[in-house]
């Protein structure tokens, strides 16, 4: 990325959130990448990059884990575990059908609309891998960022440690 300007003018022609604009200042992309506050705007470049579905259900589990795993049941833990196996290949799709079935049964066991009930929809985030490939990760993004304050911040944190502005900048064509 050469310049903030070359930067400005990539995301205007992308039709970028305005409020990103805005909190872009005079950032360079690498600095914009480790100080995000806002994971929908990250996700808005992971989405043009390469990553695969396992990218993304790798960083969803990532979060979950970091943030709300003091307060899953093990129902929805052993969900997120068992989307980790599938990420690195010890279980199948199919082998996920039962991990889904038990996830469904403790996010409905929890009031609807508290901040449990939305932890355990995120869990099950994870191992509903759907379409588009981003699902996973785009699922557990909205619902934590309507859950609380808190996490946002947080949540771009876990993305930047795991995905660096190394691994993304050959996508952001400036």
């Amino acid at each position: 990325m050469s310049s903030n300007a070359e930067l400005r003018k990539w995301l205007v022609e992308r039709n970028v959130f305005p409020e990103a604009l805005e909190w872009l200042g005079d950032r360079d992309i690498a600095t914009a990448w480790a100080e995000c506050p806002n994971p929908k705007w990250m996700m808005f470049v992971l989405r043009r990059s390469k990553m695969q579905e396992k990218d993304f259900v790798r960083i969803a589990c990532k979060i979950v884990r970091d943030l709300t795993w003091d307060h899953l049941d093990y129902r929805s833990r052993d969900g997120v575990i068992a989307a980790e196996q599938w990420v690195t290949g010890e279980k199948t799709r199919s082998d996920l059908h039962k991990y889904i079935a038990q996830s469904v049964d403790s996010f409905h066991e929890q009031p609807r609309g508290t901040l449990n009930s939305m932890r355990a929809w995120a869990a099950l985030c994870c191992v509903c891998n759907h379409a588009p490939s981003d699902g996973s990760l785009r699922d557990v993004i909205d619902t934590l960022s309507d859950a609380s304050r808190d996490y946002p911040a947080a949540m771009c944190k876990v993305i930047s440690s795991l995905i660096p502005y190394s691994e993304i900048e050959e996508f952001i064509p400036c």
